[in-house]
């Protein structure tokens, strides 16, 4: 799946960089089957080439039945561990998603705020719904 791949004279400065074929969804599978987390959901992910700012964004997700989760954010293959733009923009992207999507189907009523980002990372994250804690959504 992954590998490491080290460059450099021998007893000069040296450059290690992680490779993994399939991109960041192969980075994200490698990831939840270190962690335990792996199951059989599988991993979403896409690229997108963006002639506006000469570059492009990668992208990789996956459900987890666990009780934790989290972002992790990489700039130019360079982890970004306080997140920054990068994942505040994610973020809000994701809460648009959800908010559309729950209007759309009337899970929201025409009177009801949005979900925000924080109050969406917020939430319990429980495998069963019914299980939730009273008094949470």
């Amino acid at each position: 799946m992954g590998g490491l791949k080290a460059a450099g004279p021998p007893g000069g400065p040296r450059s290690e960089r992680f490779l993994f074929p399939g991109g960041a969804k192969d980075f994200v599978a490698f990831i939840a089957a270190r962690t335990g987390t792996s199951d059989m959901t599988g991993v979403f992910g896409f690229e997108q080439e963006d002639p506006r700012i000469a570059g492009s964004v990668e992208v990789a997700l996956k459900w987890s039945r666990t009780f934790t989760g989290g972002i992790q954010s990489f700039a130019n293959s360079s982890p970004t561990p306080d997140g920054g733009s990068h994942v505040v923009g994610f973020r809000e992207g994701v809460a648009a998603a959800v908010n559309a999507f729950a209007r759309e189907r009337r899970l929201l009523k025409k009177t009801d705020t949005d979900l925000t980002p924080d109050r969406l990372w917020a939430m319990p994250k429980c495998a069963n719904p019914s299980r939730r804690p009273s008094g949470t959504s």
